[in-house]
């Protein structure tokens, strides 16, 4: 059943106020419900490859393979990394610490099931209030713990170096951590 009728899908990337450029990748089929987007790492040329092959081997394999949506999604995972492991064998050097972060989610009648990797924001909006919806796979969080623990101040953990290290992406040394989850429909009209 196409949900092309029914919502409304836009993607679109920003490279925010601090970078020049951004190496994110965006799919979007609306006859699925599928929505990805990924954000690449190991410096301009290799981020915006990596992104560009997890989104496509995502997407393909999606759309090919067969089970309920969560195998689904951690199968597309999977062959993401299986062809960003192919790529970074194909390049030279200096792309050899590429990586992505992605988030793959699909939009059903009923519910919104997804699957991420890394620190890329999955959001809902709703009565005026926005909500995130998986975990952010940054080292952020584990120093937001640490502070309300009192093993750091809320400062440190503010300023902290690793701040933004990931803790899990689609790179050559795997370490990635899947979030898959699923959410229930808003109700109509909201």
């Amino acid at each position: 059943m196409s949900l092309r009728n029914k919502l409304r899908f836009v993607g679109a990337t920003d490279t925010g106020k601090v970078r020049e450029h951004n190496e994110d990748t965006i799919a979007v089929d609306p006859d699925i419900g599928l929505l990805v987007l990924a954000d690449g790492m190991g410096g301009y040329a290799g981020g915006s490859l990596a992104s560009r092959v997890v989104v496509e081997a995502f997407v393909e394999n999606f759309c090919f393979c067969r089970g309920g949506i969560p195998e689904r999604l951690l199968s597309s995972l999977r062959a993401s990394e299986r062809r960003l492991l192919a790529e970074i064998e194909r390049q030279d050097e200096s792309l050899s610490q590429m990586g992505s972060t992605l988030v793959g989610a699909v939009w059903t009648p009923g519910a919104l099931q997804w699957v991420s990797v890394g620190d890329t924001g999955l959001y809902l909006y709703r009565e005026r209030r926005v909500k995130r919806l998986n975990a952010d796979h940054s080292m952020a969080p584990v120093l937001e713990a640490q502070a309300a623990r009192g093993e750091i101040t809320a400062e440190q953990a503010a300023h902290h170096p690793d701040r933004n290290a990931l803790r899990s992406a689609i790179a050559a040394a795997r370490r990635w951590r899947a979030h898959i989850r699923s959410g229930a429909r808003p109700p109509a009209g909201r």
